[in-house]
């Protein structure tokens, strides 16, 4: 395949992320201007990609031109290479990890970030890694912490993170941690109803609280972007999709939920 994003002599790609874009046409298979298309995400350590500046993570298209989407999260920092990337399951959040001291558009985001995939802005969440060992080395990953050189996020809204550090968000912990998002759940549940119905969402947090005033949703299948009031009742009186999700105190993000209620 000839397929070359032609990074600079000298520069190097550590970790790659790759979504599987959507077909939303009413024809499966047939791509329309709705299709989301695939997207590749590249980080390491490197200033230019595929004839573009980018600094250290860029995105290409993943047909046979590997040519760079217009999305741009420019991390900070020329020592300060992205070391690892973890789509959220959902795939709308792009967790970065490196040793970075801005990403995203924010200046003071050090070496753990997540943005918004769909733009490469960084959200609230800021977890603050800080400290390390300065006599810790790794072949691809060295120096003096804070650095970040491992990631995965799982279906259940868990995100692990290891590399270098003995603080996370001001709290003792050294080299490896793990964040847990929101949980937030709709009642009744999606499913085939005789008539109309009336839904309640509710969230709880990592520490057990009420997080109901922090959920998002929408009616019509669309990403959830209506701000849900605690106890309120979101009226269905036709077969339709509620999709849902919550973000906590400290910015962290449920994956999207999908409940499909057929009234009949």
């Amino acid at each position: 395949l000839d397929w070359n994003p032609n990074v600079d002599a000298g520069n190097a790609v550590y970790s790659i992320a790759l979504s599987s874009g959507s077909d939303t046409d009413d024809a499966p298979g047939l791509a329309d201007s709705s299709d989301t298309p695939p997207v590749l995400y590249v980080g390491g350590d490197f200033t230019h990609l595929a004839g573009a500046a980018r600094s250290d993570i860029a995105a290409l298209t993943t047909d046979d031109t590997g040519t760079l989407v217009s999305w741009d999260a420019n991390a900070d920092n020329a020592d300060g290479p992205v070391y690892r990337l973890a789509l959220s399951p959902d795939q709308t959040v792009l967790y970065v990890g490196g040793r970075f001291t801005g990403i995203g558009g924010q200046q003071a985001r050090a070496a753990l970030a997540a943005l918004t995939a769909s733009d490469g802005k960084a959200t609230a969440w800021d977890p603050e890694p800080s400290g390390g060992d300065s006599t810790r080395f790794d072949p691809a990953v060295s120096g003096a912490g804070p650095w970040i050189g491992a990631l995965t996020a799982s279906s259940t809204g868990r995100l692990y993170a290891g590399g270098n550090y003995s603080l996370m968000g001001g709290q003792a912990q050294f080299l490896f941690s793990a964040f847990q998002a929101p949980t937030s759940t709709a009642t009744p549940p999606g499913g085939p109803y005789p008539s109309a119905r009336s839904v309640i969402l509710a969230c709880t947090d990592k520490d057990g609280n009420d997080c109901s005033n922090n959920v998002l949703y929408s009616t019509d299948g669309s990403t959830p972007s209506t701000p849900y009031a605690s106890g309120a009742q979101i009226p269905l009186n036709t077969t339709g999709t509620l999709k849902y999700f919550a973000v906590d105190s400290e910015g962290m993000r449920e994956n999207i939920n999908t409940d499909s209620y057929i009234i009949d």
